[in-house]
């Protein structure tokens, strides 16, 4: 083969990489919200009521929110309290317009005159720094995809 004919198929892979590889690092992008989200199901020690509350895939998940962006999602009115504790340590909570608090445990309706606060249990700081390290990986194994199907 020429030199001119080893050019021309260098300049073909180069142009197939270059229409192959937005759509690779999106895809990427997508895949590390999705594996983000079983890392944060899998980060929680916590469950709400003794259901799987944020631990179903329903309530924790990722979703693409444009061409290489995702973001992470935890949809319960309580995931803010389990992140970040809901008060002081040893603190407790009082009914302002009641007397007493009602809640459910394991589908029972209970009543106290106070709770005591619950201290934060990260689920979503700690995936974050895994999710770090985990982009460039994905992002890498779509590189190494599109160079394996151009050979």
């Amino acid at each position: 083969m020429t030199k001119q004919a080893n050019f021309k198929q260098l300049l073909n892979q180069l142009h197939e990489i270059q229409s192959k590889l937005p759509s690779a690092i999106e895809q990427a992008v997508v895949d590390t919200a999705i594996e983000g989200a079983v890392l944060a199901r899998n980060n929680m020690n916590f469950s709400h009521n003794g259901s799987s509350g944020l631990k179903s895939e329903s309530k924790t998940y990722g979703e693409q929110t444009g061409k290489y962006s995702a973001r992470l999602i935890a949809n319960t009115f309580y995931a803010t309290w389990v992140e970040f504790g809901n008060g002081p340590p040893g603190g407790k909570i009082y009914p302002i317009w009641a007397k007493a608090l009602r809640f459910q445990i394991n589908g029972q309706d209970v009543f106290r005159k106070w709770v005591r606060t619950s201290k934060p249990k990260p689920f979503m700081a700690p995936t974050f720094n895994q999710l770090v390290g985990l982009l460039p990986q994905n992002i890498e194994k779509a590189w190494n995809k599109i160079i394996s199907e151009i050979r």
